[in-house]
């Protein structure tokens, strides 16, 4: 990340919910009065929003905060309890220039302080842009969201194993449905995939060996595709539009396999390592360039750290294409983002950015770093992108997370 931007202080004092002054504070008072001091490029700053999420909180609190010179306060209501997550958006002309994020205990008739650093999320190439969720298990919270989907409009589908949940927003980000799956028996529903000529969400269970197919429409469960014999645990999944084909994982067996989109079988070939070895855990898989006869694919293996390229050509076989590595540690998610291939490196909890060109790839930068404000990732699981706009699965943040690619 550039940081080309000045880093901010900013003070948050937990104080009435009825009053700006400290001294109107009375012992049955809970809430949070925000102060930030110190505000670089004042000048340009004309936003700062504050966000409070809990898992005991059913709806997002949201917060204007006023700005009066190089600092800016604002009363925010918010109900009294614990482990309250504060973050702090800072932006000019809609556009997020610093971010923030940390936890207090909001207590009856007590001020709480909590001290945090902002920083710039400016950079060349993503934008910071939003986020969807938070930790907690109302309908628009997430407990653990691995991995998401796209379609052509822009509505995003996300599955939550440890939830045993399908979620579905609009493409403006409001929530479509919640589908739940507790009356199934350890139903963990890891990856999914939208199908364009079905307008349907294929989602793999790799615990249960099982894929459903949903109406994208409702969450209505459709139907469950028979596997392959010997097929082992179904991991990513993509789609193959000219063949109206979907590409699997089997993790189990090292094998990538290719399904009509009613689910028959229709091939499979070994993914290895160019010599002949089975990758130890491949987990993610990305499209990157298709025809009518031949795909180009990357599949990341968790374990050892690299991203492997392979060519398929329908009945044909394939051709390992080389491998991408180079500080990867355990990249999980993978997708094409125009001239962009994203990784997403869980351990790191990172971006790691590649230029991509006519089946050319370099490394080309290195986006986030661990923590919970915008712009930062907990083991993040997986991406996708759509006309102009990626979309990241943060995992450990119990989020979705969204950026604009900068022009």
């Amino acid at each position: 990340m550039n940081g080309k931007r000045a880093i901010i202080a900013i003070a948050l004092l937990g104080l009435a919910l009825t009053a700006c002054d400290p001294a109107g504070l009375t012992t049955d008072d809970s809430g949070l009065v925000l102060d930030l001091s110190g505000l670089a490029d004042a000048q340009a700053v004309d936003s700062v929003r504050v966000r409070i999420t809990a898992g005991d909180i059913a709806e997002e609190i949201w917060a204007e905060l006023e700005i009066d010179g190089n600092s800016a306060s604002g009363v925010v209501d918010c109900p009294a309890g614990y482990n309250r997550l504060v973050e702090v958006d800072v932006a000019e002309a809609g556009v997020i220039l610093y971010t923030a994020a940390g936890r207090a205990d909001v207590e009856e008739g007590q001020v709480t302080t909590l001290s945090l650093t902002a920083h710039s999320v400016d950079d060349l190439t993503l934008r910071v842009a939003g986020r969807l969720g938070a930790f907690g298990d109302y309908d628009w919270q997430h407990l653990l969201p691995t991995d998401l989907s796209l379609s052509d409009t822009g509505e995003v589908f996300t599955v939550d194993p440890e939830a045993g949940e399908l979620i579905a927003y609009h493409a403006d980000g409001a929530l479509d449905y919640s589908v739940g799956f507790t009356d199934q028996s350890d139903y963990t529903p890891a990856t999914v995939l939208w199908l364009p000529d079905r307008d349907a969400l294929l989602v793999a269970d790799p615990i249960n060996d099982r894929l459903d197919l949903f109406d994208a429409a409702d969450g209505v469960h459709l139907e469950s595709w028979p596997q392959p014999d010997d097929f082992g645990e179904p991991g990513d999944l993509a789609y193959w539009p000219q063949q109206d084909a979907v590409l699997i994982i089997d993790a189990t067996n090292s094998e990538l396999v290719l399904l009509s989109s009613d689910g028959a079988f229709l091939y499979s070939f070994p993914l290895n390592d160019g010599g002949g070895a089975p990758l130890d855990n491949p987990v993610g898989l990305a499209v990157l360039e298709t025809d009518s006869d031949s795909v180009f694919i990357a599949v990341s293996d968790a374990l050892n750290g690299e991203v492997y390229l392979y060519d398929y050509f329908y009945g044909g076989g394939f051709e390992p294409s080389g491998t991408i590595g180079g500080g990867l540690q355990q990249p999980l998610g993978l997708c094409r983002a125009d001239d962009l291939l994203v990784v997403t490196d869980a351990t790191q909890s990172q971006l790691v950015l590649y230029d991509y060109l006519d089946y050319s790839v370099d490394h080309l930068a290195d986006y986030g770093e661990q923590g919970e404000r915008l712009g930062a990732f907990t083991l993040p699981a997986a991406a996708a992108y759509h006309e102009g706009r990626l979309w990241v699965a943060d995992g450990g943040n119990h989020r979705l997370q969204y950026f604009d690619l900068v022009p």
